[in-house]
């Protein structure tokens, strides 16, 4: 049963299409009537439709693949537009083996899977300006850092000039939803330096109970040199993991602090309150709590 068009919602759609295409310029676009438009959008909604079940049709055959486990026979396919190959072999639809993965690419790159340190806090007490401050400029040497929340696309901090008002910075994680093992997306575009902080999440009590965090300005000074810092001593957050991999991934002046540290292979650093010490070629981080406090064990899980 075809029922009559809703006269002024066709107009509606109407007068929004001949907008839309004088604005791109698009030949024609002053020559539209509702009539054309109507024939238009009749050819483009089953063009539509049948475009996506095919595509659909193809990611689920990619998809069987992945599920049983026979990473080995996943393609990538392309669509042609015009057939090719041999007579009585011609292909729309031609699937090649996936391309390596980007190294600069932040999903699929294993220097950024490495760049990834956790971060121990109290979300309702943490503010965006003590984390672009304090952890992201003073504590990892960031320079202009950009901050997102990588599952929902949300900007939490901008480096551009004016992006980021002084209210939202006093907002806390906590009032952008940010929960356990919440991802923030951390990037200095001007040094290419990305790292990742996954939150783990502490109670206020907890947070509290935390000892005072230490400056780490220069991680190659010995314990004795670092000096601690009276503006840090309230804010109750802890870093956690290979500080080392996420340090020398930015150019120029962290290659010299990365050659300090493996000279001295028995040298223990501090950032943050924890304790890094060189065995071998592998750097642990452990995080000092007063021994009164239990936490939680998956929350140090790297």
């Amino acid at each position: 049963m075809n029922l009559p068009d809703d006269q002024e919602a066709m107009d509606f759609v109407a007068s929004a299409a001949v907008i839309r295409s004088q604005v791109f310029h698009l030949p024609g676009a002053d020559q539209l009537t509702r009539f054309t438009i109507k024939s238009l959008a009749g050819n483009i909604i089953p063009a539509v439709a049948s475009t996506n079940a095919i595509v659909a049709g193809l990611m689920v055959l990619q998809a069987r693949h992945i599920l049983s486990k026979h990473y080995e026979r996943v393609r990538t396919v392309y669509l042609h537009r015009q057939p090719t190959g041999r007579r009585g072999n011609r292909r729309l639809v031609v699937p090649v083996k996936p391309a390596p993965p980007n190294p600069s690419c932040l999903v699929c790159s294993d220097t950024i899977k490495n760049s990834q340190l956790r971060l121990v806090c109290a979300p309702e007490m943490l503010t965006l300006r003590i984390l672009r401050d304090r952890i992201l400029i003073r504590h990892l040497g960031m320079l202009a850092p950009d901050v997102e929340l990588s599952d929902r696309g949300v900007i939490l901090i901008s480096s551009e000039e004016g992006e980021t008002d002084e209210d939202t910075l006093n907002k806390t994680l906590g009032e952008f939803n940010v929960t356990q093992d919440t991802c923030l997306q951390c990037d200095d575009f001007r040094q290419d330096f990305t790292v990742r902080l996954i939150v783990s999440c502490a109670s206020p009590e907890l947070a509290n109970a935390l000892p005072n965090n230490l400056s780490s300005s220069n991680n190659s000074l010995p314990i004795q040199q670092q000096q601690l810092d009276s503006d840090d001593q309230f804010e109750q957050w802890r870093i956690l993991g290979n500080v080392d991999s996420v340090l020398t991934s930015v150019k120029g002046s962290n290659s010299n602090n990365s050659a300090a540290s493996s000279s001295i292979p028995e040298e223990i650093m501090i950032m943050n309150g924890n304790v890094a010490k060189h065995e071998g070629n592998e750097k642990k981080m452990f995080l000092k709590f007063p021994p009164n406090i239990l936490v939680n064990k998956n929350c140090l899980e790297l």
